[in-house]
């Protein structure tokens, strides 16, 4: 799965109205006026994604990420820490969004 793939099943996970951009790297969310939006590259939409998920972070010597997806579904995602946690958790937030194991 593209990145581009990924956030556009985390952000309709969220319910958020996204426009993929043209270049492939990042998309816009909103109403009318719309903005950017890479949580896979901005640790604040990181954070307002996993919010709005309600999802639970845990971060120790990997990185643990449990979401449910609706009445049914939980995504729990693990991933190792490397030499950018910061990434590494931006990225498991935006998979346990989109509903990808991992």
């Amino acid at each position: 799965m593209t990145d581009k793939e990924l956030l556009e099943h985390a952000a309709k996970a969220a319910k958020f109205d996204f426009v993929p951009s043209k270049d492939g790297g990042i998309g816009w969310i909103g109403g009318i006026l719309h903005k950017p939006w890479n949580p896979l590259r901005d640790d604040g939409d990181a954070l307002r994604l996993a919010v709005k998920m309600k999802m639970d972070i845990v971060i120790g010597q990997s990185v643990k990420v449990v979401c449910v997806i609706n009445d049914h579904n939980v995504s729990r995602v693990i991933l190792p820490l490397d030499e950018d946690p910061y990434a590494t958790t931006r990225r498991a937030i935006v998979m346990a969004a989109a509903g990808i194991e991992g």
